[in-house]
Parts: C-alpha cells; structure tokens; sequence
C-alpha cells in the first residue's frame, strides 16, 4: 500500500500551527458565531438555523486567520504563542515522522530550526546531539551537548548524559584526552554522589596514567 502524505508531509512543522488555529476558530464559531448569527437572524425575521450557520462560518473564517496573523506578528507559531513552553513530545512528530521514514538530513535540519530558535529546550538539543553522532557529525553533535549542559534548567539525569555522551565523543571520533579528563571532572563535580560520578572517578584515573605514559614517550 503506498504511503499517503498526511498534513504534516504537507506543511512541515506549519500544520501543528493550523490545525491549532482551526480548533480555535472552531471553538469560537461555534461559542460566538452560531449563537449570534442565530439570535441577529431571529431579531430581524430572518431563518435563524440559516443565520446560526452562517454566523458560524464567518466567525469561523475570521477567527483561524485572526489567529495565524496574530501568532506570525507575534514572532513564532501557534504553539508558541498559546503555550511559549511547548514540550518536544508535543511539537516535534514531523520530525520524527522523517527519521521514521528514513529522511535523516531532512530530519535533522528541521531539528536545527528549532534548535536555532530556542524551542524544544534541553531534550531537543539533546536529541538533535544523539542525530548528529549517529549520522558522521561528532564536531556539531559535541557543540549540542556542550550547549544542553549550560541550560540554567537542564535536569541532572539529562546534564549526565549530556557529559557522558562528550567523554564518548573525546575518547572516540573526536580524540581529545585532555578535555574527556575535563568532562569527567565536572562530571564528578556536579553529581559527586551518582552511580555514574563513581564510574567517572575510575575512568579518570585510568585516563591521566593513559596521558602520562604518552608523555613519557
């Protein structure tokens, strides 16, 4: 069966935008309109069915494009200006409606625009990261996790990871032992009482005998 294109193949993270501005037509038409082109109809020996309907559709159509302007002037999406703190699980299924299908670049650079927006917070960058490492970018996978750690609201499960997945960086595709031995110390630092605070105080010791013999040679 082939694939059919849903609104979000269509209008991309746009059509989160519309359908929100539709149900808040929807309710206003609905609130306002009918009963006020009904009750206007009724007034002036009009069919009151026919002016509920027609109140209903104005409003309707007033309403979804008062609502898109407003949030376009306002400087981001429907979402945003309903709900400035929109989570990922909320906002992001066209994203992941690419990686389902295997459109990874698209994906990603979706996921950027977010991230250069400031939407999505520490899981999207996050999330971004893990994207960028999976698929041959460690230098801008690193830039992620290192601007997640910073956020004044990451949570302290997510600053771990954030740090465990640089060491995994530094000690890997992007080879850099000085700064893994300076991740394992802020790990340390900051969660000194973690399972993964213990694990960093061993692979901190193993890394500075590691660069001491290189040293030495």
């Amino acid at each position: 069966m082939a694939y059919r294109r849903t609104l979000f193949d269509r209008f991309g993270p746009e059509a989160a935008d519309y359908l929100g501005a539709f149900r808040g037509a929807f309710i206003a038409a609905g609130l306002f309109g009918a009963y006020g082109g009904g009750r206007y109809a009724s007034e002036h020996d009009f069919n009151p069915i026919l002016g509920g309907l027609l109140g209903f559709v104005v409003v309707f159509v007033l309403g979804w494009f008062a609502i898109i302007g407003v949030s376009r002037l306002a400087g981001g999406s429907f979402s945003a200006f309903i709900q400035p703190q929109g989570t990922y699980e909320e906002t992001f299924s066209y994203e992941e409606s690419l990686l389902a299908r295997g459109n990874h670049a698209a994906a990603i650079a979706s996921f950027e625009k977010h991230a250069a927006a400031g939407t999505g917070g520490t899981t999207l960058l996050l999330r971004t990261a893990d994207l960028h490492a999976q698929h041959g970018n460690p230098k801008r996978a690193s830039e992620l996790y290192r601007e997640a750690q910073k956020l004044a609201d990451v949570a302290p499960a997510q600053h771990m990871y954030a740090t465990n997945r640089l060491i995994d960086l530094y000690t890997g595709p992007l080879p850099n032992a000085e700064a893994a031995v300076s991740e394992l110390r802020l790990l340390i630092a900051r969660h000194p009482s973690s399972a993964a605070a213990k694990h960093a105080r061993t692979a901190l010791v193993n890394l500075k005998r590691q660069l001491r013999s290189e040293s030495s040679d």
